[in-house]
């Protein structure tokens, strides 16, 4: 698997393979306009390499010595012990950078108001019927994101998610059982 590089523009292992240096994206803010820099992924690592923190994905990075901001935009990881894969864990899911501003703000409630640097921000949060999410206008790459909103709504009926696409109710759903994929393919809907 070959990483891209998103917030990052390039990185460096040590020889030893303790440190890792990640040379990051200029110009790039968090959805509530704080800058995306060094002191950021370090506020994010240290948050999340903490067990006092109590995270459900700090197995990913309890291997974290230190982070240090060299510059805006340096960040030096040293790890306890050497870790091949330690890369991977930072392109992981889990490791999505959250505005420090916003946890400051929010603390332990910070789930509930997530604000980052992907191309969709919260807009609606129904907790047991809806997220609506909408464009970031600030998103840093050209021509993203495409769409202006995305609603997901949790369909636990295989027979209502085919209904939904069928009466453009919904543009997408998944999962969807052969026997209505079959169905669908006939009335020419796609899921």
């Amino acid at each position: 698997m070959k990483l891209k590089n998103v917030l990052a523009e390039s990185y460096t292992v040590s020889d030893d393979g303790l440190t890792y240096t990640v040379k990051l994206r200029e110009g790039i803010k968090f959805q509530d306009g704080t800058d995306f820099n060094a002191a950021a992924v370090k506020a994010n690592l240290d948050r999340a390499s903490d067990p006092a923190n109590h995270l459900k994905r700090y197995n990913l990075y309890k291997n974290i010595a230190k982070t240090e901001a060299i510059d805006p935009t340096t960040v030096k990881i040293t790890l306890k012990q050497p870790f091949s894969a330690f890369i991977n864990i930072l392109a992981h899911p889990a490791t999505a950078m959250i505005s420090p501003a916003a946890l400051e703000k929010y603390g332990k409630e910070i789930g509930f108001h997530p604000v980052g640097t992907g191309p969709y921000e919260l807009d609606t949060w129904n907790q047991t019927d809806f997220v609506k999410v909408k464009k970031f206008v600030g998103y840093w790459q050209p021509g993203l994101p495409k769409l202006d909103s995305i609603t997901w709504r949790p369909v636990a009926d295989n027979n209502t998610r085919a209904a939904m696409l069928q009466t453009g109710e919904a543009q997408f759903a998944f999962p969807i059982p052969y026997e209505q994929a079959a169905l669908l393919e006939k009335t020419k809907i796609s899921s």
